[in-house]
């Protein structure tokens, strides 16, 4: 963004790369079927490459997954049983790295709508905990704020409407991969 800046690009060049909360997080598409195979094999360098893993739950059922590299972010609708689903269903399952918040809730989730989950390669939940074991169990926004010293928007549970919109699953995945690689630097710093 200073580059941007310094250039002389003005304000247009930076918020073409903001998102709609005003940060840095790639805008987030909806894909489905062969659009995601492709997308997901290109973005993990063919499964060598994790990606951020964030789902999304109402009234118990997973409805979304948020996925997201370093450059771009996706927002997946699940429906169980439908065939344009198997690129998911097939990385999902593959050991292809992926990075979660709180892995044993999402894993949980995931199991509980028929999907199998493998390759967790790092859990910011756990890392957290490894760098700061005293330390109050924090929820994502608050893990990003403590860690990156930036703001995720959070919306308030006891709102109708809420004021702030929440961020999407697929925003929050880019979120927790950023997060992830900051906190294995901390813990290979401290090992």
């Amino acid at each position: 963004l200073k580059i941007a800046a310094q250039d002389g690009a003005g304000e247009d060049a930076t918020d073409a790369l903001l998102d709609d909360t005003g940060n840095g997080a790639p805008p987030v598409r909806t894909m489905v079927d062969e659009e995601l195979a492709k997308w997901l094999d290109t973005q993990s360098g063919k499964g060598t490459k994790p990606l951020g893993l964030r789902v999304e739950v109402a009234s118990g059922e997973v409805v979304g997954l948020g996925i997201a590299s370093e450059t771009e972010s996706a927002f997946v609708p699940w429906a169980p049983g439908r065939p344009d689903y198997v690129a998911l269903e097939e990385w999902l399952r593959s050991g292809a790295p992926k990075y979660l918040f709180d892995s044993k809730r999402e894993l949980k989730w995931l199991q509980q709508s028929g999907l199998e989950l493998n390759g967790i390669a790092f859990d910011t939940t756990l890392a957290a905990w490894l760098l700061k074991p005293g330390g109050k169990n924090q929820d994502l926004v608050d893990q990003v704020y403590y860690f990156l010293s930036e703001s995720l928007p959070r919306a308030d549970p006891n709102q109708l409407v809420p004021d702030v919109e929440a961020a999407s699953p697929a925003t929050e995945a880019w979120y927790v991969l950023r997060l992830s690689m900051y906190l294995a630097e901390r813990l290979d710093a401290g090992s």
